[in-house]
């Protein structure tokens, strides 16, 4: 009896040390207030009408699946008929790494990564369809108090850390930003918050997409089924 006591009580660390919510995937980290099983974003071609946004076609759907614990396990893309377009699934490994597998349509497997955590607010990453080298890193940063998230992604040219992407997410807006290898601002995405659940987790924003071809806006509606 006393050795499987013990046998269940190893299992029971085992899963927990593998499930905690993870400082970068998890649903805290990404910006949700509260434990969710899935996220489900939809954004609509728009236009302003006696000072309000009105919703029409459909874009795009984007579709966050999480587990019990509250990580982030897959990402799903479909296009403006609701058709798959690709798949991100994430498994999370022993000594806080992660695993992200891509996928395409059609269920190819379309590249692989793995992160593991450096420090607290930095993940380095490889590709694990090139050389078994430093592809990249990750460096965040969480404000809950402040409710303010800052991500920074850099890759990893020659020797030239590059910076290729950043994302800050406050109380009533973010901001994504996108770089060239020369360190030029290329794209950029706003969003304005419009409305908020009883969670505090938006549900309608309006996101300004910004680049050398000019201005599209869209709307984006999300819906949510939380955890108990």
């Amino acid at each position: 009896m006393k050795k499987l006591f013990l046998f269940v009580l190893i299992l029971n660390l085992l899963v927990s040390c593998g499930t905690e919510v993870n400082p970068y995937f998890g649903y805290k980290s990404i910006g949700y207030n509260k434990k969710l099983s899935k996220a489900t974003w939809r954004s609509y071609n728009t236009e302003q009408k006696s000072g309000e946004w009105i919703k029409k076609d459909l874009v795009w759907v984007y579709i966050v699946s999480f587990n019990k614990s509250g990580n982030i396990i897959e990402a799903s893309s479909y296009d403006e008929n609701s058709k798959l377009k690709s798949v991100e699934k994430l498994v999370y490994l022993k000594d806080e790494r992660v695993k992200s597998s891509f996928y395409n349509a059609d269920g190819e497997l379309t590249g692989e990564r793995i992160f593991e955590l450096e420090s607290k607010n930095k993940y380095n990453y490889k590709d694990l369809n090139k050389e078994d080298t430093l592809s990249g890193y990750v460096i965040f940063s969480n404000n809950y108090e402040k409710e303010s998230r800052l991500s920074q992604e850099y890759k990893f040219d020659s020797e030239r850390a590059i910076l290729e992407y950043e994302s800050l997410t406050e109380g009533k807006s973010r901001y994504q930003k996108f770089y060239d290898e020369d360190q030029k601002l290329v794209y950029e995405t706003r969003n304005e918050f419009l409305e908020f659940n009883t969670h505090g987790d938006w549900i309608k924003a309006m996101r300004f997409d910004e680049g050398v071809d000019g201005s599209v806006e869209h709307l984006i509606i999300r819906e949510f089924e939380y955890l108990d």
